[in-house]
């Protein structure tokens, strides 16, 4: 690592090892966000709402300083640090504030991997994800709020109320 800048970084876990990366790092008093949606999964006799990572394999990490940085890296589960070239993955305080305003308010969420075509520009007038910018999407004749998070190359869509936008 050339230059250490403290900041929110992405580590890649193994599968399905999320949330004992995150019980790991919450033991050793490390701030992470591991976004989760709630999922019903069907039985043949029943059926049950679970939680699920809404960025399956990834956790945000806050990360202050070296030794942190070396402590979380050798964490069982933790594969590495996500790299852009030689660069390690950061995102900003901003993208951070907005999953979670989206995954604590948020209702009927949904994720789509792919790209989008550019929309109408937006920005959430009131509700509880008021002040978040975000492009209309048409999908099933409804209008959807899009917030990117384009490091993970995922987009999250919240249903929103067409009377809370504000075109800009």
């Amino acid at each position: 690592m050339k230059k250490f800048i403290p900041a929110w970084y992405v580590i890649y876990t193994k599968a399905k090892q999320e949330n004992k990366v995150a019980n790991q790092l919450s033991e050793e008093g490390t701030a992470y966000l591991l976004p989760k949606e709630k999922v019903v999964c069907q039985w043949h006799d029943r059926e049950k709402i679970t939680d699920r990572p809404l960025f399956p394999s990834y956790i945000f990490v806050l990360i202050e300083d070296i030794a942190t940085f070396y402590r979380v890296k050798s964490i069982e589960g933790v594969c590495m640090f996500v790299k852009f070239g030689n660069e390690f993955a950061t995102i900003s305080e901003n993208v951070i504030n907005n999953i979670r305003l989206i995954t604590c308010n948020g209702s009927n969420l949904s994720i789509f991997s792919g790209t989008l075509s550019l929309g109408q520009k937006i920005t959430i007038a009131n509700g509880p994800l008021c002040g978040l910018k975000g492009e209309i999407h048409k999908v099933s004749n409804r209008k959807v709020v899009c917030v990117r998070v384009n490091l993970l190359n995922r987009v999250i869509f919240a249903d929103i109320p067409s009377i809370s936008l504000i075109l800009t």
